[in-house]
């Protein structure tokens, strides 16, 4: 018997003061958008997406430039303003670009200003107004100098319209001349209760929304129409196209070709509800919750996805499996792959009614991906290439999918009431006796582990049988990396606490310094949280609940400062990804080596290598099945990921070819029955 050193790649994260912001960056993609805006000029349609701004010249296709812009703009010619956000109202500042957005000047803002939520342009100045306080604004010299603007009456909306100024209040409306004076009321005769939503005027029509109500004129204002036709009070319900309007009404598309005294009905909008619209190059382009952007298509008498190059779609969940990182969106599932750094289109799905919630992988190019409470779930074995489609008919008792998950090859289906098992992708399916599960499986040393309320479950053969362990908490939320449990849940006087495990049966207090005010969110919604660890820290990210980090063993958390946030979280190799509005990466440096436990075995190895040193060709044997809960990965000798391979079946002995590798020292690793084990090769000429 021979102490054997198993070895764990984990991360190293070097944090200090100066290096507190991590440097997150962008993967461009996935492609599509979140409760985006969307502006048009004579140029350009234009899509703020944060750090970057989006535009399109010919309306089909996006091209992206990195310059930080905020939610709201304004577009005039080819002139845009924003004003973007800051918490602090003295470091409020307006920022200009005269070029459709390639380069900006910063102005100050009017003193008085505190919060802005309406701008415009005009020929006569930019108008800026605080509608809390009922205060406008105006510039005639681009920004450097600001006069105030009186108004009639309190207002919630600044809009332009042909060089008019209006503002709307839920009851009534005003607008100015073309010079921006002279106020006059043109309120339309809405009945009782009926607020102001959205606003068209060009020539002599002025069409506006409410609630319940359509109002048209067709003589300045002078007279009205009303139908009724129900929008609710938003704006961007109106959109002038050429001189067509579009109508968001009703989860209707409407369309109409004499300014709304009669409509043509379009589509139903259903899952694509616009959160605004623009006319452009002859399009109707509108933006959707989260599905991204929208056109209207005459020829298929519908609404396509307009999302090539809009490389910001809302991130559910992340997987990772055969070095590619898998986003299950609002619009659809894509994939990243690792070694080209090169997303894929959205993949062969239909569209979902919400979003995809979940998403797992293995390392065979197996994918698993369903919404919430679907009656249905995908997969493909051939990492996207074709999916099937599995409905519930086979499980018993179960309606609806609360999640699925993959682990290794075995699918794992949960319900309100129910968890169960399938060894063959949901043709069949085993009940699993261990109640409501709160929390996600996760895989330890070769050990699953999952969490309802009053017990933690612990599996060494894959799920088919589950032992239950009492912890010290009621577990909310389970989490694992390298060698460590994560149990997040409530005591017995409903105090959130955190605890570690190595086993599952043995924990740690590890709640000093958490946030006490942190309560854990239930597996079946979006959770946005993550633990990990290197040699010397453990970190967690909590979403809004902020950033903590603990260098002491005892784990004494203090509060760490980073830029991002996400709804998910995956480590593929020395890469930490966050799914949000888009994929963002973290290189992690330099991973690391620790003894973590005994093994016994009737060999003085874990397995061998023949021949070492070796020039194309080595040969792993071992004593025990190299099985599949992860690939074979080789190493340099500085920690680098030089291959991975994933073998086609278990096995006691694998070939791999290393001749495309260079002359030097090697390192690998792989998962064998009893747990994680590391070997050394050299490789020569």
């Amino acid at each position: 018997m021979k102490n054997l050193i198993l070895v764990l790649f984990c991360l190293s994260l070097h944090f200090n003061d100066a290096a507190a912001q991590l440097g997150w960056e962008h993967t461009d993609g996935p492609f599509g958008s979140l409760q985006s805006t969307i502006y048009s000029n004579d140029q350009y349609a234009f899509v703020p997406g944060g750090e970057f701004l989006f535009r399109t010249s010919d309306g089909f296709t996006w091209e992206k430039i990195e310059s930080p812009v905020s939610a709201s703009i304004h577009v005039y010619h080819d002139t845009i303003i924003q004003i973007p956000y800051n918490s602090n109202p003295d470091s409020l500042r307006l920022l200009l670009s005269f070029d459709n957005g390639d380069t900006w000047v910063q102005k100050d803002l009017p003193v008085e200003i505190g919060y802005t939520n309406d701008f415009v342009m005009t020929p006569h100045g930019i108008y800026i107004a605080e509608t809390n306080d009922n205060l406008l604004f105006r510039s005639t010299d681009l920004g450097d100098s600001w006069e105030s603007v009186s108004v009639p009456q309190e207002f919630r909306v600044l809009e332009a319209h042909e060089n008019k100024l209006f503002i709307a209040s839920s009851l009534s409306l005003w607008r100015t001349d073309a010079y921006g004076g002279n106020w006059e009321n043109i309120t339309p005769p809405r009945p009782n209760g009926s607020y102001i939503g959205d606003i068209i005027a060009t020539n002599s029509h002025l069409l506006v929304t409410s609630e319940d109500y359509f109002f048209h004129s067709h003589d300045d204002g002078q007279t009205w129409e009303t139908e009724n036709l129900k929008s609710g009070n938003a704006h961007n319900k109106l959109t002038l196209v050429d001189n067509q309007v579009y109508f968001s009404a009703n989860l209707q598309l409407l369309r109409s070709d004499d300014y709304g005294i009669s409509w043509d009905t379009l589509a139903m909008t259903g899952y694509n509800t616009m959160i605004s619209a623009t006319g452009f190059n002859g399009l109707y382009l509108s933006t959707t919750f989260n599905k991204g952007v929208f056109r209207w298509d005459d020829a298929s008498q519908s609404l396509i996805e307009n999302n090539d190059g809009l490389s910001k779609g809302y991130v559910y969940d992340l997987a990772v499996g055969n070095d590619k990182i898998w986003a299950a969106c609002g619009n659809g599932v894509f994939a990243y792959d690792v070694p080209t750094q090169i997303w894929s289109n959205k993949m062969n799905l239909p569209l979902p009614d919400t979003e995809y919630d979940f998403i797992s992988a293995n390392d065979h190019g197996w994918v698993v991906v369903s919404e919430f409470n679907a009656t249905k779930f995908y997969y493909t074995k051939n990492n996207g290439i074709t999916w099937q489609t599995q409905p519930l008919s086979h499980v018993p008792d179960i309606n609806t999918i609360f999640k699925t998950q993959l682990i290794g090859e075995v699918l794992y289906l949960v319900s309100e009431y129910y968890l169960y098992r399938s060894a063959n992708m949901g043709m069949s399916w085993e009940y699993v006796d261990v109640g409501f599960i709160n929390s996600e499986i996760v895989a330890l040393n070769g050990t699953l582990y999952m969490a309802s309320s009053d017990s933690l479950y612990s599996s060494i053969d894959n799920g088919v049988n589950w032992d239950a362990i009492k912890p010290p908490i009621s577990i909310e939320q389970l989490f694992v990396f390298a060698d460590l449990l994560y149990a997040l849940g409530y005591n017995q006087d409903y105090v959130d606490e955190l605890y570690t495990s190595t086993d599952g049966v043995e924990w740690a207090y590890a709640s000093d310094g958490f946030p006490d005010d942190y309560s854990g969110h239930p597996l079946y919604g979006m959770t946005n949280d993550f633990f990990f660890r290197d040699a010397s820290n453990h970190y967690a990210f909590l979403g809004r609940h902020g950033h903590y980090t603990s260098s002491d063993a005892s784990i004494q958390w203090s509060s760490l400062s980073t830029s991002k946030t996400g709804n998910s979280y995956v480590i593929h190799d020395d890469v930490l990804y966050l799914g949000n509005h888009g994929v963002y990466k973290l290189q992690i440096e330099d991973p690391y080596i620790t003894a973590v436990d005994d093994i016994t075995n009737t060999s003085n190895e874990p397995f061998i290598i023949s021949p070492n040193p070796a020039y194309d060709l080595i040969t792993i044997t071992s004593h025990t099945t190299i099985n599949l809960y992860s690939p074979i990965r080789i190493y340099s000798s500085d920690g680098k990921v030089m291959k991975s391979i994933v073998p086609s079946h278990d096995a006691r002995q694998i070939d791999i070819i290393i001749s495309d590798l260079p002359d030097g020292f090697y390192f690998f690793s792989l998962q064998g029955e009893n747990g994680r084990a590391v070997n050394s090769f050299v490789k020569v000429r």
